[in-house]
Order: structure tokens, then C-alpha cells, then sequence
């Protein structure tokens, strides 16, 4: 790809991806300045398909603000409710972003 885009959503794939940050540093080339994009991802879900656990919301956070693009929003919810004691219950986070100037890879 080598247009840029106005929006670009992102829906849970980070998590299956050895370097999920170079993703989202290549989303951010495929986006305008001013560009927005929504992207997702598991959090505490370990599944065979996901080769990179985020540990919580705050490791997806740090992954985003290093390559430069804005958060201009975000929400985490729960799998499911009713946890057994001592139970990690995996979470989907969501983030709308911005791109608001040139980043240095």
C-alpha cells in the first residue's frame, strides 16, 4: 500500500503479530496528517493465535505513544463478568488516534 488514508481501523490484530509495534508504525505511514485511526486489541488473552500478550492496556499504550501518533481516545472492557478469585480476566482495549506530525522510525 502506498496511498494515504483519512481513517484506517485496526480490529484486534496486533496481538497476532511478533512486533505489533511496527504495525502500527506502518499504519501511521498509511495515514494523512490529521489522519485518524480506531484499532483494537486483546489484552490478557492468551490463545494459540495470539504470539504477543499484552499484559495490560498500558503495554498497548506505550506501543502506541512510541511511534509518535496521538490518543485522542480510549476504552478497555471485559470478557466476561464473574472472574474466579485470583482469575486474569482477558480485556479488549480500543483506541482512537491521530496523527498530528512527522514521526522518526
Amino acid at each position: 500500500l502506498t496511498n494515504q488514508y483519512d481513517f484506517i481501523i485496526c480490529n484486534e490484530v496486533l496481538e497476532h503479530l511478533d512486533a505489533p509495534k511496527l504495525l502500527i508504525y506502518k499504519l501511521s505511514d498509511l495515514m494523512k496528517n490529521n489522519g485518524r485511526l480506531f484499532i483494537t486489541a486483546a489484552i490478557n488473552a492468551a490463545n494459540r493465535d495470539h504470539v504477543y500478550l499484552y499484559n495490560g492496556i498500558e503495554e498497548v499504550r506505550e506501543h502506541i505513544l512510541e511511534t509518535g501518533l496521538k490518543i485522542i481516545s480510549s476504552a478497555s472492557f471485559y470478557a466476561y463478568n464473574g472472574a474466579k478469585r485470583g482469575e486474569r480476566v482477558p480485556e479488549v482495549a480500543g483506541f482512537i488516534l491521530e496523527k498530528w506530525g512527522i514521526h522518526v522510525q
